[in-house]
Order: structure tokens, then C-alpha cells, then sequence
């Protein structure tokens, strides 16, 4: 069941001109869908840290990704950031993340 649905809208120009206009679909603080006139991207949730759907905003509790290249299903570190993303269709790492001791994003 969605807890309360909000939509938010993401602009982005170039040179002064409208080039995207991207619609971010939340239920409760998990982001569930992308879209830019058609679902750019889907997001699937389940428990997170605190063993339920919301309790700790969704932290450690992304499931999988779908676009249009495929399924993406995520791995965590034991403090619920996300640290790889593995391509469904050939088992591959398709990204890797990691973080210093200050949080500061380092991508591989």
C-alpha cells in the first residue's frame, strides 16, 4: 500500500532553453518512478535498517532498479549505502560505489 504519494518536478536547461522536464514520483521517502513523459526509471523497495518499509527513510532497502538497459539490483555496506548495482541479465557489476570515513561519494 503507497503511504502518501508526492510528485516533485526537476527542470533542466541549456543555454536558457528547457531541455528535460523530469517528474520524480515518491511514496513516502522512497523514490518509485522517473519520468519524462514515459517511465524513464522504476524503483523497487522493501525492508530497510529498522526492518520496516519506512522506519529508517528507506535507508538499506532498495531492491532493484529497471530502466531501459535492465533490472539493476542493489548491494549495501552494513550502513545501508548502496555500494554496488549488479546487471540481472548477466550477473556482471555494472557500478561501484564507496565512501571515506567523511561520506564524501568516490565512485570506481
Amino acid at each position: 500500500m503507497l503511504a502518501k504519494k508526492r510528485i516533485l518536478r526537476g527542470e533542466k536547461y541549456t543555454r536558457g532553453i528547457l531541455t528535460d522536464n523530469t517528474f520524480f514520483v515518491y511514496d513516502g521517502w522512497s523514490m518509485i518512478q522517473e519520468r519524462n513523459n514515459i517511465v524513464v526509471r522504476e524503483h523497487v523497495w522493501g525492508l530497510d535498517l529498522s526492518q520496516s518499509l519506512q522506519g529508517a527513510g528507506g535507508v538499506g532497502g532498495l531492491l532493484a532498479t529497471e530502466d531501459s538497459s535492465g533490472v539493476y539490483y542493489a548491494t549495501f555496506d552494513a550502513n545501508g549505502n548502496v555500494s554496488e548495482f549488479i546487471l540481472w541479465q548477466w550477473s556482471s557489476i555494472s557500478a561501484r560505489h564507496s565512501r571515506c570515513g567523511v561520506a564524501v561519494p568516490n565512485t570506481m
